[in-house]
């Protein structure tokens, strides 16, 4: 009684605290769920970092990616309480070279593709279920212009997919390189896609730069990419240009050794006007990660609309060790809070951590000037601009969060850990669909035998696949129409059998003289153009001398000198003539 008193009063703290951060700042966060991953994934892959969560715009569909290069494929209407994966799909993998980890991943704005990346250099398109679409193309490596070649030639670091145009994409490489693709309507080679437009990144010296990370603004007519520079850059994507719209350099600062810290995500709140930009510590800031005043443990948020070299964040969120590249942040759906994950120091081995992963939340301003109440209260530096979290909770027991969404539409947080657990924070009241599908589902209980079957069945390629033919079926179970009572479907298929097309006749020998249909298997190429040019081939029953006096009429293939019947003279006499007769006169 005393251990269930103690639970009791330590779970009333805890439960209280959430619902008043929901009835003050409409934080669904008072029930999670877990995902699984079914049973048919393998087991190394589902201790894995989590490194890509992507949703629909409906919410309907959700998938995870991890390291070790599996797309999980997750459907809230068709999920039970459960919350398994329907399916899982290898996207990336070559013979003897192994898989390629997920970098990252997203629905297009009709939610029918998905746009994936990993640490190749060559992205892919699919569908909804997994199914590869197209294949970007792989650049020449040896060409230094990247703007001569039509596809990356490094590692991708990020994708966005245009929230208007259903078939222009984004993407971005570690050669220097942000491109737009036209999924439907590129030039392809080698049934590859070619990039339509190339956006060359550099330093403030003029140098190429790796481009880490990319993303779209809402309005489509501007994108921000980030680099390893730890610079912000704004182009315009109507057209190419040499130089960025605005751009800010070292926003982030500078780390230990003097190098600048480089961004690695950057996300753009609903309507646009903010734009926040989140670096992580790099292995000398180990010692330094938990000192909330690091450079490398903060994320802030800028006035999209007013970048400029000179331009000071709105806001800098203060205690956000990260730990992960792929550590990123989001906005609420009225852009009011921003969320961030925190990273802990992994333990060693054989050694467990105590640490647990935090998820915090912090009020962003609607403009430069001072925060609002909720933020004054020993929270913010009004000077600096410098905000606490105003709440906090742990999520993942000694794990990191590497991954978060907040889907406007169903209003629910999607969270993605180092250990590869996947959670789902909502509330039964502010909260629609998504997760409230599936856990309103009771999942049907499995007895021995279903799960001694299930056990025995064949697997692989020994498993039955495609229909089951029952040729001595009775006639009233029969799908073909042989009964009796089935004269119409009987007519039709006799009718498709008669049809060349639909049974799939072979087409039928040649005989006597060949006017047309394909050529024979012994046709060489010579006499394949010959039969082009010839327009009537036919010539059965005819005089073969008459028909080739056609084409000799009107022509003439001797000179001019033998031309009609007129005697020419040339000379009267010849040259010894001409001689005897001047030899007589002169005797």
């Amino acid at each position: 009684q005393q251990q269930t008193n103690n639970a009791q009063t330590k779970i009333q703290p805890v439960t209280s605290l959430l619902e008043q951060a929901k009835s003050k700042y409409h934080l669904p966060i008072t029930s999670q769920i877990t995902l699984s991953v079914s049973s048919t994934s393998s087991t190394t892959s589902k201790k894995q970092l989590t490194s890509a969560i992507a949703l629909d715009p409906s919410g309907a569909r959700l998938l995870v990616g991890n390291s070790a290069g599996i797309l999980s494929l997750y459907d809230f209407g068709g999920m039970n309480s459960n919350h398994t994966n329907f399916k899982s799909v290898q996207v990336d993998s070559e013979e003897g070279a192994g898989h390629h980890p997920i970098i990252d991943a997203v629905y297009s704005n009709t939610g029918d593709r998905v746009l994936v990346c990993t640490t190749s250099c060559q992205p892919k398109v699919l569908d909804r279920d997994g199914r590869e679409i197209i294949q970007f193309i792989k650049g020449d490596m040896y060409v230094t212009d990247q703007s001569k070649t039509t596809g990356h030639t490094s590692t991708t670091t990020s994708v966005s997919w245009h929230p208007l145009e259903r078939d222009i994409v984004l993407t971005s490489s570690i050669d220097g390189s942000a491109r737009l693709w036209n999924v439907a309507k590129g030039k392809t080679q080698f049934q590859k896609l070619c990039c339509t437009s190339v956006y060359r990144a550099k330093d403030s010296k003029g140098r190429r730069t790796n481009v880490t990370c990319v993303t779209f603004h809402p309005s489509g007519r501007q994108f921000a990419l980030g680099t390893s520079c730890g610079s912000i850059q704004i182009w315009n994507a109507t057209k190419v240009g040499l130089r960025p719209d605005s751009v800010i350099y070292d926003a982030h600062g500078s780390t230990a050794r003097g190098s600048s810290r480089a961004i690695h995500y950057l996300v753009y709140n609903v309507d646009g006007t903010k734009l926040a930009s989140r670096s992580y510590c790099v292995s000398e800031d180990d010692d330094n990660i938990d000192d909330e005043n690091h450079e490398g443990a903060v994320v802030k948020v800028w006035d999209a609309k007013r970048l400029a070299k000179s331009s000071k964040p709105l806001v800098t969120c203060l205690g956000l060790p990260s730990l992960y590249e792929r550590s990123n942040c989001a906005f609420s759906p009225n852009g009011k809070i921003l969320i961030a994950g925190t990273s802990i120091k992994p333990p060693r081995k054989g050694s467990t951590s105590s640490s647990c992963g935090k998820i915090k939340f912090y009020e962003v301003p609607s403009t430069t000037g001072r925060m609002s109440s909720a933020l004054s209260g020993n929270s913010t530096d009004n000077s600096s601009n410098v905000a606490k979290p105003i709440f906090e909770m742990d999520v993942a027991p000694s794990a990191s969060i590497v991954q978060l969404r907040w889907h406007p539409r169903l209003n629910q947080i999607f969270v993605g850990a180092s250990d590869g657990v996947n959670r789902i924070l909502y509330d039964q009241e502010l909260s629609t669909k998504g997760a409230l599908l599936s856990t309103s589902k009771i999942a049907r209980p499995k007895d021995d035998l279903s799960i001694l079957l299930a056990s025995r069945a064949p697997q692989g390629s020994a498993g039955i696949t495609g229909p089951i033919l029952t040729p001595h079926a009775l006639p009233m179970f029969r799908e073909d129409g042989t009964s009796s009572s089935t004269s119409t479907k009987k007519r039709q298929r006799e009718k498709d059998r008669s049809d060349p097309i639909k049974s799939k006749r072979p087409e039928p020998p040649a005989r006597g003289i060949k006017q047309g249909g394909q050529s024979g298997a012994g046709l060489n190429f010579t006499q394949f153009v010959v039969d082009g040019t010839i327009k009537n081939k036919n010539i059965a029953g005819r005089d073969p001398r008459e028909e080739l006096f056609k084409y000799s009429e009107g022509k003439s293939y001797v000179s001019k000198a033998y031309e009609g019947d007129e005697e020419v003279v040339l000379a009267e006499k010849t040259a010894e003539e001409e001689e005897d007769e001047m030899k007589s006169r002169n005797k």
